[in-house]
């Protein structure tokens, strides 16, 4: 079938890249492997939201694909249903209840000081570095104290 040229020209460069992340995560998601459901309608939901959102790049539409097959929900389910939902993954993977995975804002400040930029953790979420238990800001980690008898038990071992 042949473009013509008005229809050309509104073709979005995004379209066909984050077709193809959501049929291969889809395709990885069932077995046997099978290709997603995919009409015009389809096509027309990614589409809209692609004109609704020209700023957002390519590469941030594929994080959002990818964090939406790491969520808690049912990895078959057809894309129509999530695609007009997919900016709810842009700052990462979803419980169950449509949560952030990464909630505990423990480690969402680890995600922001290890990068330095709150931003980039928004679109490039890295996993949180762990951290050493502490009393409190700036207090050095607990350690266990050992109690006189349970010190002198462990000499006459």
């Amino acid at each position: 079938m042949k473009l013509s040229a008005k229809s050309a020209q509104s073709v979005d460069a995004r379209h066909a890249p984050i077709r193809a992340e959501i049929r291969r995560l889809y395709m990885a998601a069932t077995s046997p492997p099978l290709p997603p459901p995919w009409t015009g309608y389809h096509g027309r939901a990614l589409d809209r939201l692609l004109k609704a959102n020209p700023q957002w790049p390519a590469d941030v539409w594929i994080r959002c694909v990818r964090n939406r097959f790491a969520s808690d929900f049912n990895l078959a389910e057809d894309p129509i249903r999530w695609i007009p939902r997919l900016p709810d993954y842009v700052r990462g993977r979803l419980n169950k209840f449509g949560k952030p995975k990464h909630s505990t804002s423990e480690e969402m400040y680890a995600m922001t000081h290890a990068t330095g930029d709150w931003l980039s953790t928004v679109y490039y979420p890295q996993p949180a570095p762990a951290l050493p238990p502490t009393n409190g800001p700036g207090i050095t980690p607990i350690t266990p104290i050992q109690s006189e008898q349970s010190a002198s038990s462990a000499d006459k071992r």
